[in-house]
């Protein structure tokens, strides 16, 4: 049985540390579990994820918990949104 793990965030910091960890977690959840899985299905959705050197590099620092912007993250979101397919089923 998986645990759930409530943190509240002592600061804005912290919260998109928080913000991060979670969005990881939900493309892992969906089978995108090397970043280069997740690179991948970030570019599928948005082009510019896919063709711009720099964005991918952003893309890459997000994974490795070196880039936590918002504008990043809304990015992020939009794809999870748009229910990615689970890789398991692929």
């Amino acid at each position: 049985m998986k645990k759930t793990i409530c943190i509240p965030p002592a600061d804005e910091t912290i919260e998109r540390w928080l913000r991060a960890v979670k969005l990881i977690n939900d493309f892992k959840l969906l089978g995108y579990v090397t970043r280069g899985d997740f690179v991948a299905i970030i570019g599928e959705y948005n082009e510019v994820y896919k063709s711009d050197y720099t964005m991918i590099q952003r893309l890459n620092n997000f994974w490795a918990m070196r880039e936590k912007s918002p504008a990043l993250f809304k990015d992020i979101e939009t794809v999870l949104n748009a229910n990615p397919p689970c890789k398991k089923q692929l």
